[in-house]
């Protein structure tokens, strides 16, 4: 049997010991959607960059919109969210993997080599869920929460289109490539996450002196992940 205080829940699983670990709270963005852009495609929303890949990006957006995970840019890590037009407000709440940071308020645990490993005031991610990243009505919660969504990669269509344009030159007729971007919308509310269908939310558009056959790719990525993160 473990040594040192245990915390027990109703389930009789230990909920606090001093192996805790959990991501905690480091940072938090407000900010307004925009016309904005991620390499060659362009949306209205707003575009994240965080340092790591080991950090949880959640998004809140009390208006529909897309979230998806777009690689890098400027050595950073991107997370897009897309909404349908321009002025939406949007917050980003970023978790990282330390120790909590010391509060001298409230209950601390400490390790047998004297580290804190809890903090009674620390702002922990609290994982209320993991919600399909499609579906129909609501993916539903406790009830006067406030609820962000994580995409831990990728979900939704590629879709590649050419089409044909004016002019000529050496190079023959000129042509544009069309990638669309499409996927599933949501809504955060204060008892759970909306399904509000797909839609196209990115375009890129390419000229090209040879025409491109149309493909469409779909990705099924993964859950999308929900925290509550009220008083955050």
């Amino acid at each position: 049997m473990p040594t040192g205080f245990e915390v027990i829940g109703d389930d009789f699983n230990v909920v606090v010991n001093a192996t805790w670990f959990n991501y905690e709270l480091v940072d938090v963005q407000s900010q307004v959607s925009s016309f904005t852009s991620v390499g060659n495609f362009t949306f209205n929303g707003f575009v994240f960059e965080t340092d790591d890949v080991t950090s949880l990006v959640f998004i809140k957006c009390e208006s529909e919109f897309s979230i998806w995970s777009a690689g890098w840019r400027n050595g950073k890590r991107i997370t897009a969210v897309a909404t349908g037009i321009t002025g939406i407000p949007i917050k980003m709440y970023l978790f990282k993997p330390q120790a909590p940071t010391a509060s001298r308020s409230g209950i601390q645990l400490f390790n047998e080599f004297g580290a804190l490993v809890f903090d009674g005031l620390s702002k922990f991610a609290r994982i209320a869920g993991s919600m399909p990243a499609e579906g129909s009505g609501k993916y539903s919660l406790t009830s006067s929460r406030e609820y962000a969504v994580m995409a831990p990669c990728f979900f939704g269509t590629v879709m590649t289109s050419t089409r044909e344009g004016t002019g000529g030159g050496t190079g023959g007729s000129r042509w544009t490539i069309v990638t669309t971007l499409s996927g599933p919308k949501y809504q955060c509310q204060s008892d759970g996450i909306r399904y509000l269908g797909s839609r196209v939310y990115a375009v890129s558009e390419e000229p090209s002196w040879t025409q491109v056959g149309s493909s469409s790719y779909n990705y099924q990525g993964q859950n999308l992940v929900v925290a509550d993160v009220k008083g955050y």
